[in-house]
């Protein structure tokens, strides 16, 4: 949580220290640890305007929620320099590039409703070994760019396979 006001850090990073193993929180800032993973490890935590902290496994209490805490962390960035195509040969300002970007919304966005259907694979590999394949056949409805994704976007699965022919790694699931 959010040292200040206590607010949930949602999709924050969950990593064992020099491991590529991890979980990410949900949008709750909510996560579990694998029981596989509770060794004396480290804990990495990370999310972006916040300080990184490291926590050892071993001090959390596996029997209840554990509060963790993340100071905010403001980066300085180096400046980012745009320039027009290399015909125009002349540089803009932040603000005009920004209403351009608005004036163009129409021609990069589609604000008429549309849908797809796609082939949808999930799989990871581990060792060079396939992991958890499962696939989808789905449809997608969106009803454009004037319409809120989390409101008005559809989506239908028409079939969905777990392969079981792969081995599963119960802590990726």
């Amino acid at each position: 949580m959010n040292s200040k006001d206590k607010s949930p850090i949602p999709f924050a990073t969950l990593l064992i220290k020099n491991k590529s193993k991890g979980v990410i929180s949900n949008s709750d800032g909510g996560f579990k640890i694998p029981f596989e993973l509770y060794k004396k490890d480290t804990l990495l935590i990370s999310s972006i305007g916040y300080a990184s902290k490291e926590i050892a496994i071993s001090s959390l209490d596996k029997s209840k929620i554990n509060l963790i805490v993340l100071l905010e962390q403001i980066e300085q960035l180096d400046e980012v320099l745009l320039v027009d195509a290399p015909r125009k040969k002349r540089k803009r300002n932040a603000k005009n590039i920004v209403n351009l970007a608005i004036k163009n919304i129409t021609n990069n966005y589609s604000f008429s409703p549309y849908s797809y259907i796609g082939y949808y694979r999930d799989y990871q590999i581990k060792e060079k070994e396939y992991l958890n394949l499962n696939e989808a056949l789905l449809e997608v409805f969106d009803p454009g760019f004037g319409v809120a994704d989390l409101k008005g976007t559809q989506t239908r699965i028409y079939q969905n396979k777990n392969n079981n022919n792969f081995q599963t790694d119960t802590i990726a699931s």
